[in-house]
């Protein structure tokens, strides 16, 4: 059962990450969307950004069997200054 909107505390771009009735339609439909990409543009690693974009990308990359790659945005200070422009394959 999903979660009443009330109580996910997201911003508004986030919720259907953290749904998790949402979440597999979301992921269908965005393996979907890459794989037609695809056709038009060569890429061979999914790069995400930011709590969801990680929770989406590591389910979308398993799925296409790609790399995954997590960037900081310039402005997230989070754990480290040195860190925001650099990204980490996982």
């Amino acid at each position: 059962m999903a979660l009443p909107e009330s109580t996910l505390w997201a911003p508004n771009h986030t919720t259907r990450v953290f749904d998790v009735e949402a979440l597999p339609e979301l992921v269908h439909d965005t393996v979907k969307w890459l794989k037609k990409l695809q056709k038009r543009l060569k890429f061979n690693t999914i790069a995400v950004s930011g709590h969801s974009g990680l929770i989406l990308g590591a389910l979308v990359a398993a799925k296409l069997k790609m790399p995954l790659l997590a960037v900081r945005k310039p402005d997230d200070k989070a754990l480290d200054n040195r860190l925001t422009k650099h990204g980490g394959l996982l």
